[in-house]
C-alpha cells in the first residue's frame, strides 16, 4: 500500500489556483476515524485549520488519497501532447439534468476528431469506448449516474 497523500487547492485574490500535497501517516481500518477527523476540520488543531490559519487564500478543495498511484514522470513522445489543447467532455446527470463539464489535456485528437471541426465524431469507436467507461465509473457531483453528452476540442483557455 503506498503512503497516503492529503491535498489541498486553494485560490487566490486573482482568481489563480495552488495546489499543495503532504504524505500522510499509514491510514487503515483500524484508524481512519480519527485520522481522517485529524485532517479535516474535526478538530481545532486538525491539519485543515492549521493550513487555513497561514493562508489568506480560501480553501476550495482539499481531498486525502488513501493509496496513490504514481507513475513514471517520462515526457510524451508526441508533439501533440500540448496542456494548452483539452477535450472538454460535456456530461449530464441522469436524475437532476445538471450539465457538467471537464477536460483531458493533449487530447488524441487525430484519432478521435473530425476534420475541420472541434467537435468528436460520434461514431467513433475509441469515443464510443471512453463514453462508455466514463458512464460506468462515473459519477455527477450530486452522486447521480451521468450520460455523456459530447467531447469537443478546446485551447487552455475554453
Amino acid at each position: 500500500m503506498a503512503q497516503p497523500i492529503f491535498t489541498a487547492t486553494f485560490l487566490d485574490r486573482s482568481g489563480e489556483k495552488s495546489t499543495m500535497q503532504v504524505p500522510l501517516p499509514t491510514i487503515g481500518a483500524g484508524n481512519i476515524v480519527a485520522a481522517l477527523d485529524s485532517i479535516t476540520d474535526g478538530t481545532p488543531d486538525g491539519l485543515l485549520t492549521t493550513l487555513k490559519a497561514l493562508s489568506h487564500c480560501t480553501l476550495v478543495r482539499s481531498q486525502v488519497a488513501l493509496d496513490p498511484e504514481f507513475y513514471v514522470e517520462n515526457l510524451p513522445a508526441s508533439a501533440l501532447a500540448q496542456r494548452e489543447m483539452a477535450l472538454l467532455v460535456s456530461y449530464q446527470d441522469n436524475v437532476n439534468g445538471k450539465k457538467y463539464t471537464f477536460s483531458i489535456p493533449g487530447p488524441k485528437w487525430d484519432l478521435i476528431g473530425q476534420a475541420g471541426t472541434d467537435i468528436i465524431d460520434p461514431a467513433n469507436v475509441l469515443w464510443l469506448a471512453a463514453k462508455t467507461a466514463i458512464q460506468t465509473f462515473m459519477v455527477s457531483p450530486d452522486g447521480n449516474a451521468i450520460t455523456v453528452v459530447a467531447g469537443r476540442l478546446v485551447g487552455r483557455n475554453r
